[in-house]
C-alpha cells in the first residue's frame, strides 16, 4: 500500500511541474539539448542581399562574445557583448564595420538577475566612455516580466531628443508558451526554438517562445531546426536577433 501511495505522489508532483508553466515542459523532454549546446553559424538566403553567413563566437564561460555576419549594412549590424563581474551581459553593441553603430545597449539588473533597464543609444559613431560622442537618440527602456521570466512590457522613455509621452510595447503568450504579439498568424511547430539556447537571444528578440513560428525542412536529434525554406515576404515569418534578419530561408549549424 505504501508503494502505491508513493507512486501516486510522484505522479501528482510530475503533473504539477508539467502544468505549472509552459516553459517547464522543456525540462522534461528526453531530447533536451545538453549543457552549453549552442548556435555555431547561420547561413541566410536573402532576397536583396544574397547568401551570407553569420558566425557565433563565445567566451570561456560559453556565453556569447560576438556574432559576425558576412553582410553588414543599415539595420544589419554585427553584435558584440560585454559582461560585468557577475558574468551578466552589461553591454550589447550593434556595430557596423566603420565604427558606426546601429544601437548600443547598457543593461541594468534587479536582484533576481532580470534585465530591468536598457539605456539605449541609436545611430551614432565611435565607441567612447562614459557614452558615445554623438548619437541620434538616447532612450531608457524599462521592462516588466511575468511569472515565467518573460518580458511582457517594455516602456521606452526618450531622453534625447526629449519626448514627454513614453512608447509602450506589450507582449503576450498563448497557452503553449508561444509569442502571440507580432505572430498572430504564426503556425507554430512542436519543436524547439533556437532562441531558447541562450537567454540573451530571447531578450534581444523579445521572444521567449518554446516553438518555432514556421515549420522547418528538417530538425536534429535535439528537436532543433536545421533548415527553413520559405519564400521572401516583406514581413519576416521568423525574426532573428535583429529587426531585419530572419530565419525564413536559412540553415543553422549547432555545436557543443
Amino acid at each position: 500500500m505504501r508503494n502505491t501511495h508513493s507512486i501516486e505522489k510522484l505522479l501528482i508532483l510530475l503533473s504539477v511541474f508539467l502544468l505549472s508553466g509552459c516553459y517547464k515542459i522543456m525540462d522534461y523532454w528526453p531530447s533536451q539539448p545538453p549543457a552549453h549546446y549552442r548556435i555555431k553559424s547561420v547561413t541566410f538566403h536573402e532576397e536583396y542581399y544574397g547568401t551570407y553567413q553569420g558566425n557565433f563566437y563565445y567566451n570561456r564561460s560559453g556565453d556569447p562574445d560576438s556574432v559576425i555576419y558576412g553582410y553588414v549594412g543599415t539595420a544589419f549590424p554585427n553584435l558584440y557583448f560585454s559582461y560585468n563581474s557577475k558574468k551578466q551581459v552589461s553591454e550589447i553593441k550593434a556595430f557596423y564595420t566603420n565604427d558606426g553603430f546601429d544601437s548600443w545597449h547598457r543593461l541594468g539588473y534587479n536582484p533576481k538577475g532580470l534585465i530591468t533597464t536598457d539605456t539605449l543609444y541609436t545611430w551614432g559613431v565611435k565607441y567612447l566612455d562614459p557614452e558615445p560622442s554623438n548619437y541620434h537618440d538616447k532612450i531608457i527602456v524599462y521592462f516588466e516580466y511575468d511569472n515565467y521570466n518573460r518580458i511582457t512590457k517594455a516602456t521606452y522613455n526618450w531622453v534625447y531628443p526629449p519626448i514627454p509621452t513614453p512608447f509602450i510595447l506589450n507582449y503576450s503568450y498563448n497557452s503553449n508558451g508561444n509569442l502571440v504579439t507580432g505572430y498572430e498568424n504564426a503556425q507554430y511547430d512542436n519543436y524547439t526554438n533556437p532562441l531558447t539556447l541562450h537567454p540573451i537571444w530571447q531578450f534581444l528578440q523579445r521572444n521567449y517562445s518554446i516553438n518555432n513560428p514556421i515549420n522547418a525542412v528538417n530538425y536534429n536529434k535535439y528537436r532543433l531546426p536545421l533548415k527553413f525554406d520559405y519564400p521572401y515576404q516583406e514581413v519576416g515569418r521568423f525574426l532573428f536577433l535583429y529587426p531585419e534578419r530572419r530565419l525564413d530561408k536559412s540553415e543553422i549549424v549547432y555545436e557543443k
